[in-house]
């Protein structure tokens, strides 16, 4: 393989935004991960349920930021909250 294509495929920033995301869930209290998974899980839960043109829709869920919530739950060994739908759904 030459050399551009070698560099091509390296991600310089990769490391700082891993240390960054580090820094950040290191000062999250355990209320705010599950405030934030939740919050995104809602989202995904009603954009599968009504679409993105009903008037329900809030916008797409940011499914990083939820995977990356679900990971800092499983190492801090907190259960998976439930996401239920608002009543008025």
């Amino acid at each position: 393989m030459k050399k551009r294509d070698q560099d091509r495929y390296k991600c310089p920033d990769l490391r700082e935004r891993y240390e960054r995301f580090k820094q950040v869930s290191a000062s999250l209290t355990d209320q705010d991960v599950i405030d934030c998974y939740t919050r995104e899980m809602v989202k995904l839960k009603l954009l599968n349920r009504f679409g993105r043109q009903s008037t329900h829709f809030r916008g797409y869920p940011n499914t990083l930021l939820m995977n990356r919530c679900r990971q800092l739950l499983e190492r801090r060994n907190l259960p998976l909250p439930s996401a239920f739908l608002p009543e008025d759904q």
